[in-house]
């Protein structure tokens, strides 16, 4: 297999982009997630993909899938969230956050 290596100067983040999104085509090639193009109801999301959804750390993610309080699959060593059932358990997390305002 021939490789071809392209040198180019461009930014760490550009770099790290061109990184993530190569790993979303390779997953997606092997139908692990949905790519962004195929969003729908029951759309799989990683864990990265879900905290971001949910604004929320991944270690709180994986705390809320330990206490059973958000469902997931598990494909080989892959986690994954169904964008559906997340947005439904999410109405069924209790907040530790009480409403205030400040004066």
């Amino acid at each position: 297999m021939d490789v071809i290596v392209r040198i180019t100067e461009i930014s760490y983040s550009q770099f790290l982009q061109d990184i993530d999104r190569r790993i979303q085509q390779s997953f997606a090639s092997h139908a692990l997630i949905a790519t962004p193009a195929a969003q729908t109801k029951d759309e799989l999301l990683s864990t990265r993909q879900a905290a971001r959804l949910l604004d929320v750390s991944k270690v709180t993610l994986s705390n809320w899938r330990a206490r059973g309080l958000i469902r997931s699959s598990k494909i080989g060593r892959h986690i994954l969230f169904k964008r559906s059932e997340l947005l439904e358990d999410l109405q069924n997390i209790p907040t530790k956050r009480k409403d205030s305002t400040y004066e």
